[in-house]
């Protein structure tokens, strides 16, 4: 049943009531439509079909419908080759359909990242401009679409030099279907990389807002390499490194327990290596400041040397995993600590029983070493990675008694221990960088 069929069937003067029970009569009378409404998306066979008569010079048997549906499905169906789209083209200039012609800016939106379907399908649609309906050539006129490849830079450059990025988009007819396409993306991507060359107060978060918003599941992988690759041998300032990790976290998880999509095209494994190396790094880094800071307002005195001592082995990407353990009264703390920070709400962290509520563990891998370093009067323990007694990474709860059993014994001086205790003339330091060295060969 078409919509109009359906329609129909439901009587006008049944409408002049406002009973409730009418509208779900109205609701029954339309849902053979609904039943029916995935016959409108062309199927691959029909398609394949319509390529086949492109191909054997037959396009004068395709429906004005067919045609319409081909060319809507450019950009979406693998099957198309240049030699297919312009035959269609081709075609719908003979016929002069004006319907044909709207399709094709569609189809434009949807394979602007391929160059070459993106220059054939520019090019027709700008030779039949006057065709198209007056919003569209607007929103042509607007944003440059079909004049060259820079323009969507410039579109870019002019969303982010106004306060509210969300109405300056809509005002240049940037709708959420077109957003939502490959123009959208390159759009988004074009912003991202903007904000990233120049960290203006304000142009990173409307960039970031820009191209998250509106994205069911998993952004582009495009995405996180934008906003990384500029900043893979030198992190952004303290401020902007807050809001791109945590944009990172909500859209894409813990790179430390959940794969992050590939990249793309040459080299795509290592770029995207390359990134995560980055990203984790700058997380543990949030989390070695947080547990800093954590030692610094339950009143310990060790909070500088041991921050001085670990961000060398944390800035040199040493420490590939961690996970911080916190105690009731330290779990106080860090919340207060996030509440301060808004861009901070990715951060997590497990709990921590059997020990003095203001204590907190950070559990680092460094090399082969797993290393537990206990706040206050705790000590510093290390086990082998992949010893029995090793504790586990990233769960939720830990009993004190885990994080002390089974530790192997360093030399302290003259005598191997099972624990290097942080003792206040900073010998401590000595001791725990040579038996990472001498266990590792890691040199900070």
């Amino acid at each position: 049943m078409s919509i109009l069929a359906a329609i129909n069937s439901f009587s006008p003067k049944r409408l002049e009531s406002t009973r409730l029970a009418e509208y779900g009569k109205l609701i029954e009378a339309c849902s053979g439509y609904r039943a029916d409404s995935s016959d409108l998306k062309p199927s691959r066979a029909t398609l394949e079909a319509i390529v086949s008569r492109v191909r054997t010079g037959s396009l004068s048997l395709v429906s004005r419908r067919e045609l319409r549906v081909a060319i809507s499905a450019i950009g979406l169906h693998e099957g198309f080759s240049t030699e297919d789209v312009l035959g269609l083209l081709t075609e719908a200039s003979r016929r002069r359909d004006k319907r044909c012609i709207r399709a094709s800016l569609n189809s434009l939106f949807f394979c602007y990242r391929d160059k070459s379907l993106r220059d054939i399908l520019r090019a027709y649609v700008r030779q039949n401009l006057d065709q198209l309906m007056e919003s569209n050539r607007r929103f042509c006129k607007l944003t440059g679409i079909l004049e060259d490849n820079q323009a969507v830079n410039s579109v870019a450059t002019s969303l982010l030099e106004g306060n509210n990025i969300h109405q300056a988009s809509l005002a240049k007819g940037l709708s959420t279907f077109i957003l939502s396409t490959a123009y959208g993306i390159e759009l988004k991507l074009a912003c991202i990389r903007l904000a990233t060359r120049n960290l203006k107060p304000g142009r990173l978060e409307h960039a970031l807002s820009f191209a998250f918003d509106n994205i069911v599941g998993t952004p582009p992988a495009e995405f996180y390499e934008a906003l990384v690759d500029p900043f893979l041998h030198q992190p952004p300032p303290p401020d902007a490194l807050k809001k791109i990790v945590g944009a990172l976290i909500s859209r894409y998880r813990d790179p430390r327990l959940y794969m992050w999509p590939i990249l793309l095209g040459k080299d795509g494994q290592r770029r995207r290596d390359e990134c995560l190396v980055a990203v984790r790094r700058w997380l543990s880094i949030e989390y070695l400041d947080l547990f800093i800071r954590i030692i610094e307002e339950t009143a310990d005195d060790q909070f500088m040397p041991r921050k001085k001592f670990w961000l060398r082995y944390f800035e040199k990407g040493h420490v590939t995993d961690l996970t911080l353990i916190l105690a009731s009264d330290a779990g106080r703390v860090a919340k207060q600590a996030q509440r301060a920070s808004p861009d901070t709400e990715y951060m997590k962290w497990s709990h921590l029983t059997g020990a003095n509520s203001n204590q907190s563990v950070l559990l680092m891998r460094l090399g082969d070493l797993v290393i537990a370093e206990w706040s206050h009067s705790g000590a510093l323990r290390f086990w082998r990675d992949g010893d029995k007694g090793a504790p586990e990474f990233h769960k939720p709860t830990y009993v004190g008694q885990e994080l002390r059993r089974a530790s192997m014994e360093v030399r302290i001086g003259d005598f191997m221990r099972d624990a290097i205790r942080h003792d206040k003339n900073g010998s401590w330091t000595t001791w725990a960088r040579r038996a990472i060295e001498h266990h590792t060969g890691i040199r900070a």
